[in-house]
């Protein structure tokens, strides 16, 4: 049996192959997967946007109507025009280009980019085009009956843990956005550390 070249031998050829571009390859791989798990949770967020934003336009138009008084017919009526005009910056925020799928690791890092900073946009955009309008709604309905019941600190006494219980979740909420950006802050640091040691 004539001995085989080491050049020629297949298990010599076969460990002498370099192993970065399979690296780059599973990365690349994981960044999209990461871009679409982000797209994701946006369609999620959007949808979740769009109730919200219905339940508050709904129950401000069906406030206006219910209501004599001019002031709180005008308040409920821009609450409802409030938050259905903010359903177009929260959807112009979360536009989602589609990402090709034979794209390289560069174009993945920035996909991953664009959604993180997506999202960082749609968490500000929230406090002020859905959390804006129900706080100015639900104000203007504690107001209408603290008014109605005047000079009885009934209502006031039965609406203090309400309030209070809306001022706590308007805190949590607020708390709770700046918390994800942090992340996603740290996740863009992340991939512009990726990118910087190509």
């Amino acid at each position: 049996m004539p001995d085989k070249a080491p050049e020629n031998d297949p298990k010599e050829i076969w460990r002498s192959q370099p192993v970065a571009p399979a690296e780059i390859k599973l990365e690349s791989h994981v960044l999209r997967q990461k871009a679409r798990d982000l797209r994701s949770r946006s369609r999620r967020e959007l949808l979740n946007s769009i109730v919200l934003a219905l339940l508050i336009a709904a129950g401000s138009v069906y406030g206006s109507l219910w209501t004599d008084a001019p002031v709180a017919r005008v308040s409920f009526a821009a609450a409802a025009a409030w938050v259905l005009i903010g359903q177009f910056f929260l959807h112009r925020a979360k536009r989602q280009a589609s990402l090709l799928e034979g794209a390289g690791a560069r174009t993945s890092l920035d996909s991953c980019r664009r959604e993180l900073e997506r999202h960082i946009r749609f968490d500000r955009g929230a406090l002020l085009w859905l959390h804006g309008p129900l706080f100015l709604a639900f104000g203007t309905l504690m107001g209408m009956l603290v008014v109605a019941v005047a000079g009885k600190g009934v209502l006031v006494k039965m609406a203090a843990p309400l309030v209070a219980l809306l001022v706590v979740w308007a805190l949590c909420m607020a708390a709770f956005r700046q918390s994800q950006e942090r992340k996603f802050r740290r996740a863009i640091e992340e991939l512009d550390r990726i990118e910087r040691e190509r």
